[in-house]
């Protein structure tokens, strides 16, 4: 199942957990994003909700349901401009089927849909196996400039757009907490993986540079 993702929707701004990402994206992969004209109604089924059931744990799809309609999504523009929005018009559950039926929210039809350039595909499989969310997010970040196979980075924006929290603004954590696990699970499962090579200000990491390479054992 292929993803496109216009490059301003990869860069934007948004904390979600592993599981609701991997939510938004199943949806996005039942788009034909460059020939549909209109979002429509799309079936999500993940393995994760049937457990939940077989645990009686129903309240927990309700606060699942819940929390991701509450999650916003900001995205910016080159001029400056910016817009927020939910990423669900609606979600229902139809409980004897265990599944969700979901509707994306009008406003990202231009991000999703209709797509003739600036945009990346990849295949959904290689997002399933990583458990990490910021792993998702650099992978989709990395596809953009797969071609060009560098990705320079700020370090700050970065962290920024990955919306880590404070105790990963530190450095050292960030690293060991979300860039070595990005590296280890991109390598293990993904169609690319990368290396970083960095660069200081006085004794301070402020720049990062990815080198993008195709991981040709693990291509679908």
């Amino acid at each position: 199942m292929i993803i496109n993702q216009n490059f301003n929707l990869i860069n934007a701004k948004y904390k979600l957990t592993n599981l609701e990402l991997k939510f938004i994206l199943d949806a996005i992969s039942q788009l034909d994003s460059k020939n549909d004209k209109v979002l429509q109604e799309y079936e999500i089924k993940i393995s994760e909700f049937k457990k939940m059931i077989r645990e009686g744990q129903h309240t927990k799809l309700k606060q699942f349901a819940k929390h991701l309609m509450n999650k916003s999504i900001l995205i910016e523009q080159d001029n400056g401009d910016f817009e927020v929005f939910n990423w669900f018009s609606k979600i229902r559950y139809v409980n004897n089927e265990v599944k969700f039926l979901v509707r994306f929210e009008e406003s990202l039809k231009p991000y999703l849909l209709e797509l003739k350039e600036r945009f990346a595909s990849y295949n959904l499989k290689y997002i399933l196996p990583l458990s990490s969310t910021y792993s998702i997010r650099i992978y989709q970040l990395l596809k953009e400039y797969a071609k060009l196979k560098k990705k320079y980075f700020i370090v700050n924006d970065l962290q920024d757009i990955l919306q880590v929290p404070k105790s990963y603004k530190n450095y050292a954590k960030f690293k060991q907490g979300i860039l070595k696990v990005a590296e280890r699970e991109l390598k293990e499962h993904c169609d690319i993986y990368f290396t970083i090579e960095e660069e200081k200000t006085g004794r301070k990491v402020t720049r990062l540079i990815f080198s993008i390479n195709k991981n040709i054992s693990r291509k679908i």
